[in-house]
């Protein structure tokens, strides 16, 4: 038992020694052969279960003697927690906006959108609920009236496609 709780411990999960013990799981073996609903009604936190089933699959990828995979697997968790290795992906999927650019104007929908919000600003609708009524009223809207939202929403569109075009010659793009 002393082993569960030593292998625990350098992976930040000695906390949940006693539960698990308490379940019936006090081996590295019977650790094996835990199911993710046997975690959550340990209330084992999602982040722990997540670094308990990383360590059962990799001792299960090992497929030697359960001490030599303890004994591998421990030293792969001691190495990681004392080098912090937890890189996270850095978030660069949008690049940022150029502050000098000309910005966009808004579609015909979303002046339409405001149009109908400015309209129903007494009524007393959740976000989702106006969201509904203006996607309903955009739809049954006539191509006459839909053509009018596209005129009003044309004349700024035209303006920021000659300024955009002036912008990309510019040495600041």
């Amino acid at each position: 038992m002393a082993d569960l709780k030593a292998f625990l411990a350098p992976m930040g999960l000695g906390q949940y020694y006693e539960r698990l013990v308490e379940a019936g799981f006090d081996k590295w073996e019977t650790i094996l052969d835990i199911t993710e609903d046997d975690l959550e009604n340990l209330d084992v936190q999602r982040g722990h279960r997540r670094r308990l089933q990383q360590e059962i699959a990799y001792t299960l990828r090992l497929g030697s003697d359960p001490a030599d995979q303890r004994s591998k697997a421990l030293s792969r968790s001691l190495a990681a927690n004392q080098s912090n290795q937890t890189p996270k992906r850095q978030y660069n999927r949008h690049p940022r906006p150029d502050p000098d650019a000309p910005q966009r104007p808004l579609s015909a929908y979303v002046l339409f959108s405001n149009a109908v919000r400015d309209q129903m600003k007494d009524q007393a609708l959740s976000f989702a609920d106006k969201a509904k009524v203006v996607g309903d009223r955009w739809r049954d809207l006539s191509d006459e009236s839909r053509d009018y939202w596209k005129r009003v929403a044309s004349g700024p569109w035209e303006k920021y496609k000659a300024d955009r075009d002036q912008y990309l010659t510019t040495e600041s793009h």
